[in-house]
């Protein structure tokens, strides 16, 4: 296992951690099978944001006799109300609720907190004015957190939070198509997003990947995005590359699924290289594919298309999560007016408002 340090978060951090989103599906006990045999070769970071808590309890059971030997990740705003999880933004829930994974843990410290999932500035504005982010400071200066963070899908709102100088790490989607845009016939790194993961890491900030697959697809031929689906250790070199990333979180339901990803590091190089992108064109690769580029703005209704276009691919795939994120946004794809501004704006070939009159049919409004 390779392990990461940034000057900011306190540790170091494997390369490859354990992600929550399909653990849900894995029984009790191959949910402590995949913590062992992630403990044994070398793992030490476990994403706590899942659809549900039921594999809280099987975690614990790994992670109590060696807590030191675990880096938790904890969402601070995810309640789980009968057992599924929500977005909260009431502090007094908030705080229930981090006491309570704090028992069931049985730990006095959390590695990593971070706000769950900001999507739009209301949001970001919200948590700031709110006490929460000074709830998590709080947290941070008693030692309850080791290190302050955030989770979102969105470039401005990543930005506006490491701008607030208090930030140590954070989660976001570090992958092909999230990162691409067109540039003179070729699908290209964005300049923005390049620029911003060089800054964090001037600054000392970890990035934990989050959907380092797409939802799984870029790995599936079916489903990708580009001309060729690309390998699981074609993605996680690409987002192991990016200035500041510290460690990918690869969402295993089976041990087996788990072992996949962890043989990176013994891959030849050639499984690995991902030179492949830099010869898709943007008409091959990416033509009729959304990849959330938000060329096709400003949108007459208000709708941020990208981040519903990616919610709903993510739906399409398999990642219940998503809904729950679509369901959170307050402007839903039924605002379309249908004016087509957003398809003569788009680059590649996209429909964006039959893609929002898709994502009415996925999520229902």
């Amino acid at each position: 296992m390779e392990y990461r340090r940034m000057r900011r978060v306190s540790g170091a951090v494997s390369a490859i951690g354990i992600g929550g989103s399909n653990l849900h599906r894995s029984s009790p006990q191959e949910i402590r099978r995949m913590v062992r045999y992630g403990h044994e070769n070398g793992v030490n970071l476990i994403d706590l944001i899942m659809t549900d808590d039921s594999p809280f309890a099987s975690i614990a059971d790994v992670v109590k006799p060696d807590r030191k030997d675990f880096r938790l990740q904890a969402h601070i705003g995810a309640d789980f109300p009968g057992g599924r999880v929500e977005t909260c933004r009431d502090l007094n829930r908030i705080k229930r609720e981090f006491d309570r994974q704090l028992k069931i843990f049985a730990t006095d410290y959390m590695d990593f907190g971070l706000v769950h999932y900001v999507d739009s500035m209301d949001d970001f504005k919200n948590i700031m004015s709110s006490g929460i982010w000074r709830y998590m400071k709080d947290l941070k200066r008693q030692g309850a957190l080791k290190n302050l963070g955030f989770c979102s899908h969105t470039l401005s709102i990543c930005q506006a939070f490491v701008d607030t100088g208090d930030v140590d790490c954070f989660m976001t989607s570090v992958n092909p198509i999230y990162d691409f845009s067109e540039e003179n016939g070729k699908l290209a790194v964005s300049k923005e997003r390049m620029d911003f993961y060089r800054d964090c890491a001037k600054r000392g900030i970890g990035i934990h990947v989050m959907k380092v697959f797409a939802g799984g697809s870029l790995i599936d031929r079916r489903l990708s995005q580009l001309e060729r689906p690309l390998s699981v250790y074609q993605c996680l070199q690409y987002a192991l590359d990016r200035p500041a990333v510290q460690s990918c979180l690869v969402g295993a339901s089976s041990v087996d699924e788990l072992k996949e990803s962890l043989a990176h590091f013994t891959q030849p190089f050639d499984r690995r290289d991902y030179a492949v992108l830099g010869g898709m064109s943007s008409g091959g690769a990416a033509h009729g594919h959304c990849i959330y580029c938000n060329h096709c703005q400003p949108c007459a209704a208000g709708i941020d298309i990208g981040i519903v276009s990616k919610y709903m691919d993510l739906a399409l795939a398999g990642d219940d999560l998503a809904r729950k994120h679509y369901n959170d946004l307050k402007i839903h794809a039924s605002a379309c007016i249908k004016c087509g501004r957003c398809d003569k704006n788009c680059n590649f070939g996209v429909k964006p408002s039959a893609r929002m009159a898709q994502a009415v049919k996925v999520f229902g409004k």
